[in-house]
């Protein structure tokens, strides 16, 4: 088994985040936060494993409180989880 090194388009990836021409032609919104964008490129760009968990943490984060935050108790099974 082996490893893919960039599982994404990285020239893709960064137009569709920083290209206004990108944006207008694709009729992309912007985001919302820009400190998002910012944290999508760092996380594309780091160079070190560490670095890059450091950031995708950051933009976790980020994203969740612009979606108003994480509730565990938020979630219900459709389905019966004790039955075997």
């Amino acid at each position: 088994m082996y490893s893919i090194n960039q599982p994404y388009n990285r020239k893709v990836i960064m137009g569709n985040i920083t290209d206004e021409e990108v944006h207008d032609k694709y009729l992309l919104k912007k985001l919302p936060n820009t400190n998002i964008g910012g944290l999508i490129v760092q996380a594309i760009l780091a160079a070190e494993k560490a670095e890059k968990i450091y950031v995708y943490q950051k933009l976790t984060n980020a994203i969740l409180d612009e979606c108003g935050g994480f509730s565990i108790d938020g979630f219900k099974f459709k389905s019966d989880t004790m039955k075997r």
